[in-house]
């Protein structure tokens, strides 16, 4: 193929090399044509490619064709000794012809490997850190390779090695892209990149339309994405529009997202979104959250459902120890109440009197502790101080038992931010666990502190409140240690205990972000350690009660409840402190009296509601009446419920302050007055 031509012909194969390594689809495809290209500038039917790894001192071939010999392609190999070797160790290209293979092999150089050929060219390369040789071959007799020959492959060998390193790791960025995509497909977190400018989707796996419930078609575009997804759900749409459009990574996560599905069906997801902004790439991620947050529902609802059953079973307990103290309180009013009857010296009948009044107000803390034990849900969390919440607990669990307990507090113990009502029940139900375990009586010692732990998040140190219940009952048994916490796992015998007590203390502190954890040896005694992160707030403020000389200056007040006796003792009480005041048994009643006295130009100052009347209007309804007739109306809520919502939330009813039922002569004239003054 030698002519005047020629250069331009390994011009045009070099071209074609170049233009075949970005087109082939493998390198099996770009070796073929490469060999195609070598044929238009010389004689080369007989052609093939190998690669040495010197690892195993092994060739594998990754092209041949040759008209008698055969290869397995990307086998390791055994070429010692042979031409291929000697081009690989002596770097340079080795033309030859058969008289010299004779020579070469009288001299031992190399050996025969395959069919002996009439001319020869081996063309060492390099394919990045790899060495390689190309070799031509003819069997034909008269066939020889030129110089010119030798150096056109020269040429066209070092394309041969840029061709061959970029094929290989374009082949290899390709399998790492499909073994991506394969993993990517094959996970339950769905992942989309899309460009922030156009809006187009540049790649999405299997599981990100099928956690929304939609088609790969519906990922063409951001566009078809938002219709596909949230054209069922505007609003919701125009949230996460605006949250994505805020740049704020900060508002690109949610959680739970609540959706319909084209059939139907609710179903929940938890999404995020990545910007990448100095690329105008957006990465998005979702996960199909149905089952986690169902499950999260039941186990909330079980837990709720555990709280109240632990409940009725401690107070149910409790029930004697209760009728014992409040039988003892109820002694000591009608004693108190007889002794100041007959008693004729005023001031000795006084004393009766404030004993009296003494014992109904502990009479009225009982009741207090026993409704707060009737109360449930998620904690309603506040910050407080706790020392007293201990001790008055404490004392309340181990009311009429015979179990004697001692209380320490440390001194400057931190606020803690929890609900009291949850916190109450804990402690009870350890002391009651306590009391129960030493049925012939015993000793239980209580101590709040300070403390630390480290955080599990973190690792740093962070303040804590402890307080630690310790018994000198007979213990836990190694074996009973590790289940103490489930539910309905209990050691007590059959009908004194359902093993709900623990369960529910151990929900109650960790919704708290606190731990509950215990020690026991057989023999010496339980003790229990609750933790709760220590808070920096400050507690709420209480108000001041109020003098009991309040002057009434003759102002109007409406009283409304049920009962005759509440009506006429709380009139009583508003008259001796120069208060006007009128009572009537429900709302209706009310709602006609207060448009009189507008009428006639008398209005009220100031009205007091019950909050139920059985058969009639309550307090929520007569007030939303009276702000009919009067927006103006200054209304006091009176109930006798424990309820922490009607508590926190009387504003928001419309009523401007809470009377809680009972309550002193000093709460209502202070109330009164408050309310009236303001």
């Amino acid at each position: 193929m030698n002519g005047p031509n020629k250069q331009e012909r390994i011009q045009r194969a070099l071209y074609h090399i170049l233009d075949a390594t970005t087109r082939s689809r493998t390198l099996d495809e770009l070796l073929l044509r490469i060999h195609e290209q070598v044929q238009t500038v010389m004689q080369a039917s007989n052609f093939f490619v190998t690669m040495y790894d010197p690892s195993s001192d092994r060739y594998s071939f990754l092209y041949h064709v040759d008209e008698y010999d055969t290869v397995t392609l990307n086998s390791p190999v055994d070429l010692s000794g042979g031409f291929t070797d000697l081009v690989r160790k002596r770097g340079e290209p080795i033309l030859g012809h058969r008289e010299d293979v004779q020579e070469l092999l009288e001299a031992k150089t190399v050996r025969i490997l395959g069919k002996e050929a009439e001319s020869w060219l081996g063309m060492p390369f390099r394919a990045g850190d790899d060495v390689g040789v190309v070799v031509v071959q003819s069997y034909a007799r008269g066939t020889r390779y030129t110089a010119s020959d030798e150096d056109a492959l020269k040429v066209i060998c070092g394309q041969i090695g840029l061709a061959i390193e970029r094929k290989r790791s374009a082949d290899e960025t390709a399998k790492r892209q499909q073994l991506l995509d394969r993993i990517l497909d094959n996970v339950s977190m769905g992942f989309a990149i899309n460009h922030t400018v156009t809006g187009q989707v540049l790649y999405v796996n299997d599981a990100f339309p099928r956690a929304y419930r939609i088609s790969r078609a519906d990922c063409a575009n951001m566009g078809a994405f938002f219709k596909a997804v949230y054209g069922r759900h505007p609003e919701l749409g125009q949230r996460i529009l605006a949250d994505v459009q805020s740049g704020d990574p900060a508002r690109m996560a949610w959680e739970d997202i609540e959706m319909v599905g084209t059939d139907g069906e609710t179903f929940y997801v938890s999404a995020s979104n990545i910007p990448l902004p100095e690329q105008q790439l957006m990465i998005s991620t979702v996960l199909d959250v149905t089952a986690q947050k169902r499950l999260r529902d039941k186990q909330a609802e079980l837990e709720s459902r555990l709280q109240m059953t632990a409940r009725l079973e401690s107070v149910g307990v409790l029930a004697g120890g209760i009728a014992h103290d409040f039988n003892n309180l109820l002694t000591a009013i009608l004693g108190n109440l007889n002794l100041a009857a007959d008693e004729a010296d005023a001031a000795e009948r006084s004393v009766y009197l404030e004993h009296a009044a003494r014992a109904c107000l502990d009479a009225t803390h009982l009741t207090h502790q026993l409704l707060t034990f009737a109360k449930g849900g998620e904690p309603v969390l506040r910050v407080a101080h706790i020392a007293n919440l201990v001790r008055e607990t404490v004392d309340f669990s181990l009311s009429g038992s015979n179990v004697k307990a001692d209380v320490h507090v440390e001194e400057g113990l931190s606020a803690v931010e929890v609900d009291e009502g949850q916190l109450k029940q804990v402690l009870h139900n350890l002391v009651l666990n306590a009391q129960q375990a030493m049925p012939e009586g015993g000793r239980i010692t209580v101590r709040a502190s300070n403390a630390s732990r480290s955080d599990p998040a973190s690792g740093a140190q962070e303040r804590t409140v402890r307080i630690a219940v310790r018994d000198t009952g007979p213990g836990i048994a190694a074996a009973d240690l590790s289940r103490i916490f489930e539910p309905f796992f209990t050691t007590k015998k059959k009908g004194h205990g359902t093993g709900l007590g623990l369960a529910t203390a151990y929900s109650i502190i960790r919704r708290h972000n606190g731990t509950l954890s215990v020690t026991s040896a057989p023999g010496h005694g339980a003790e229990f350690v609750i933790e709760l992160p220590a808070s920096t707030a400050a507690p709420a403020a209480t108000m001041e009660p109020k003098g009991m000389a309040v002057a009434g200056a003759n102002r109007r007040i409406l009283v409304m409840d049920d009962e005759p006796e509440i009506r006429h003792i709380v009139v009583r009480i508003l008259k001796s402190s120069g208060f006007d005041a009128v009572a009537v048994a429900d709302g209706a009643a009310a709602l006609e009296l207060y448009e009189e006295a507008l009428r006639s130009q008398q209005p009220f100052a100031a009205v007091i509601l019950d909050l139920t009347i059985p058969g009639g209007l309550g307090g929520r309804a007569t007030v939303a009446g009276l702000k009919a007739l009067d927006a103006n109306v200054r209304a006091i809520v009176s109930s006798g419920y424990s309820d922490t919502h009607e508590a926190s939330s009387y504003q928001e009813q419309g009523f401007v302050a809470s009377l809680q039922k009972p309550y002193t002569r000093d709460d209502l004239i202070g109330t009164v007055a408050r309310v009236v003054g303001e």
